[in-house]
């Protein structure tokens, strides 16, 4: 009997062919419709996920948070699209009144960012320098950029009072991680120098914002911490205190490069510092007895100071890994030998009431129930340091234990008046940051 010929389509699928393809055409469309099926859940989830984050970004802190002390704060809700597409903003107009008038108020520039433009300052009276050198920014350390945004947006209303032009700088270690997790808070201040009224005052805003990158190995080049930094690196990085005596080193660059006013971001500000520093050429702060001074606050006019090199080799020669021996422990040993006199500057040192007029073995008084004792030692002060190192741990257990009494203490109304924006990231129960000082 002849043998038959099978047609393609019948070898593929005898029982004996040696490829089983009959599994594979079967098998294609199964796994196919099993992929397709098993992605919806996560597309659905991952659409949920999103719609939830541009919530979070959007709402109005005050109507979320579920703090009852804070009734009656001003808030400045934002832009939910603004929030949300940040880069595919159209900035091409920015330039043009008649199209987008909002933008040209804008006051605030963040370095490598498309979103807020670059806006040109007058000439500069006053340039204030802030620094953040950690990586993770939590909400209290905005707190006391916040309160020199606002003690210079909406505390001088008429020309004879006026704030004089001024230029905060507000360093840190990446810009674009600062701007993602704090584009809110750059919003709501966005706002503040941008509005005819700040807390229902008239808003005669002299103060320009920038946020640049501190790079440590460029900011201290050309200095004598260029050097010292790149011999001794390893043996320094095995001390205690290594960061902070990073910072010290290089709040001391950044006047002598740049000049002007450092701050530490635990001072809050609620005075005119314009009217309070630019009557010397250089200003140093007192933190107790004389030549117990601090580096909390410090001012000098112009560049490359003498005084300020001085400093720079006295904290090569005396390093120490011991705390603040590289911070208020230079400045007091330096201005001792100094016997207080400047070399080559007209350097003054002030009353330790204008800043630290509640010193950090009193910190406690801030947060206690009778104000009066406060009040009375920091009137005619222009701002307040929290000493965080050292309230930090009184601050967060009567924040905990009792926010809406937290808020009616001395430190906690400072807090609410000056840097409200701020502190409802830290009231607010959702955050990582709840309570954390």
């Amino acid at each position: 009997m002849a043998k038959q010929s099978r047609t393609p389509l019948q070898t593929l699928f005898a029982k004996k062919s040696r490829f089983p393809l009959r599994t594979l055409i079967y098998g294609i469309p199964v796994i196919i419709l099993f992929a397709l099926f098993s992605t919806i859940p996560y597309v659905v989830l991952f659409q949920a996920a999103d719609e939830d984050t541009k919530t979070m970004k959007s709402r109005v802190k005050v109507k979320d948070t579920t703090s009852t002390a804070l009734n009656g704060m001003i808030w400045y809700p934002i832009n939910k699209s603004e929030v949300d597409e940040p880069k595919v903003k159209d900035v091409s107009n920015y330039e043009n009144p008649e199209k987008e008038n909002k933008w040209l108020r804008s006051r605030i520039k963040v370095e490598g960012s498309a979103f807020f433009p670059t806006s040109t300052a007058p000439d500069i009276t006053l340039l204030i320098h802030e620094m953040l050198w950690y990586p993770i920014i939590q909400p209290v350390s905005l707190c006391g950029i916040e309160s020199i945004i606002r003690s210079h947006a909406s505390h001088f209303s008429n020309t004879e009072n006026s704030s004089m032009p001024v230029k905060l700088i507000v360093w840190v270690m990446n810009t674009t991680s600062f701007e993602a997790t704090n584009m809110q808070w750059l919003l709501d201040m966005d706002n503040i120098l941008g509005s005819s009224y700040v807390d229902g005052k008239q808003n005669n805003s002299n103060i320009w914002v920038e946020v640049c990158c501190l790079e440590f190995n460029k900011i201290i080049a050309g200095t004598p911490f260029e050097q010292f930094y790149k011999t001794q690196y390893a043996n320094l990085k095995a001390m205690r205190h290594m960061a902070q005596s990073q910072a010290d080193a290089m709040r001391l660059v950044l006047i002598y490069k740049y000049g002007g006013l450092y701050l530490d971001t635990d001072v809050i500000i609620y005075g005119d510092l314009t009217k309070l520093v630019l009557q010397h050429a250089g200003l140093l702060t007192l933190q107790g007895s004389i030549f117990d001074l601090n580096n909390n606050f410090f001012y000098f006019k112009n560049v490359q100071s003498p005084l300020i090199y001085l400093l720079m080799e006295n904290f090569i020669a005396n390093y120490s890994p011991a705390w603040g021996q590289q911070g208020p422990a230079l400045f007091s040993r330096v201005m001792k030998n100094l016997n207080g006199k400047g070399v080559a500057d007209n350097v003054e040192i002030m009353d330790k009431n204008i800043i630290n007029c509640v010193h950090y073995y009193q910190i406690w008084s801030l947060f206690g129930e009778d104000k009066s004792l406060v009040k009375n030692r920091c009137s005619g002060s222009v701002g307040q340091h929290f000493w965080s190192k050292e309230s930090k741990q009184k601050e967060t257990k009567l924040c905990l234990e009792n926010e809406e009494e937290y808020i009616k203490s001395y430190g906690g109304s400072l807090r609410k008046n000056q840097c409200p924006s701020a502190l409802l990231r830290i009231v607010d129960k959702q955050s990582q940051f709840y309570c954390s000082f």
